[in-house]
């Protein structure tokens, strides 16, 4: 087929060229076709719609973590966009500890009760501490060991990067 020239775009972009998005994110992308005097008809393409979904409207959507491209067509014409999806990170923005009883009597056991918020933080997990481990040791869990008589703190701190801590002291009696 041959193609008359005149009938063909002589530049075809996408803005942004760019994009990052987090996961279930929408953007509409918009197309600009050289020359402007005419009515270009063109076409979406997601590269991977695993990633990104793109309507013929230019809207995407992200759907999975990953990288992909989105094309826009026009007659012989492609421009392409590169689109990062991110997960949708919630961070913790509090940690409550509890105790049925600041004083542990020594060489008992006790369980510590945590409560984050908010509740569908993306990375729950918790890095538990002692400030003297000397009186008292806390594992991964949350159990706390008094071993002997004073007071420390058990730290509770949060790993997803909010830098969100809390801390409760105990006396072992």
């Amino acid at each position: 087929q041959i193609i008359d020239e005149n009938d063909t775009p002589t530049a075809i972009a996408i803005e942004p060229s760019m994009i990052e998005l987090k996961v279930g994110e929408i953007s509409t992308l918009s197309v600009t076709i050289l020359p402007t005097d005419r009515d270009w008809s063109y076409s979406w393409y997601s590269y991977d719609d695993n990633v990104v979904t793109v309507t013929q409207n230019g809207e995407i959507t992200a759907i999975g973590v990953g990288e992909t491209y989105i094309s826009v067509t026009s007659v012989v014409t492609t421009a392409l966009c590169t689109v990062t999806v991110k997960e949708n990170v919630i961070l913790i923005e509090n940690i409550n500890l509890f105790l049925n009883n600041y004083q542990i009597e020594r060489n008992s056991i006790v369980q510590l009760t945590v409560a984050i918020t908010p509740g569908n933080a993306t990375n729950k997990t918790l890095e538990y501490r002692s400030t003297d481990e000397d009186i008292a040791v806390v594992t991964n869990n949350g159990v706390i060991r008094a071993i002997n008589y004073g007071r420390c703190n058990i730290v509770v701190t949060a790993t997803d990067g909010s830098n969100v801590s809390a801390s409760i002291e105990i006396e072992v009696i």
